[in-house]
């Protein structure tokens, strides 16, 4: 998930094979991508949440971006029934 269109090439060249971008409150929160096995959450917010509904059993989630105060909020009994695994980056202080 990336923020802007101008992103998805740059990411693409990482080797994405499906980039996403400008997700809306209202889109729904399973993905019509199938099962996903690595994400990186660049953006924060919600969007945790909906990358759990995305992702395979054994996928790995990384994350770098958080609100402001810090707190997310998600499903974390379809997290730990997935056998998910988050990874995190302090990229600040």
């Amino acid at each position: 998930m990336v923020r802007t269109p101008d992103d998805v090439a740059a990411v693409e060249q990482l080797g994405a094979d499906t980039v996403l971008t400008n997700l809306e409150p209202q889109q729904p929160s399973r993905s019509p991508l199938g099962g996903v096995t690595l994400t990186v959450d660049a953006v924060g917010g919600d969007l945790l949440d909906r990358i759990v509904g995305w992702c395979e059993p054994s996928a790995r989630i990384g994350s770098f971006a958080t609100p402001g105060d810090g707190m997310v909020t998600f499903d974390l009994r379809a997290f730990y029934r997935s056998q998910l695994h988050l990874m995190g980056l302090n990229s600040g202080h």
